[in-house]
């Protein structure tokens, strides 16, 4: 999971915090093997969109059971959401979606 923050020339706009994940070699944290290009999640929902911190979406934790995944996540600095996935999908759409 990483936070994702779009560049953009127009610096005084408010840029959307995203979510996106990057694959790492398991003897070599330093290696990145897949780094998602497109993001996971993005602000949407009205809670995400505006708050104390409008148009961000974090990643806080994640918790596996089997190939699920459920991502706990703040939304405008004001709700704590979840997501859920599946590792086997996540991991396809890095492989297919990455820098």
């Amino acid at each position: 999971m990483a936070h994702l923050l779009p560049r953009s020339d127009q610096h005084l706009q408010r840029l959307p915090l995203l979510h996106g994940a990057a694959l790492l070699d398991l003897n070599d944290p330093s290696k990145v093997i897949y780094r998602s290009q497109p993001y996971l999640l993005a602000p949407a929902a009205p809670y995400e969109l505006a708050g104390d911190v409008p148009n961000v979406v974090f990643p806080c934790a994640a918790i596996t059971s089997g190939d699920r995944v459920a991502i706990y996540y703040g939304a405008a600095d004001t709700s704590v959401c979840m997501a859920f996935g599946y590792i086997s999908e996540i991991l396809d759409f890095l492989k297919h979606n990455s820098l």
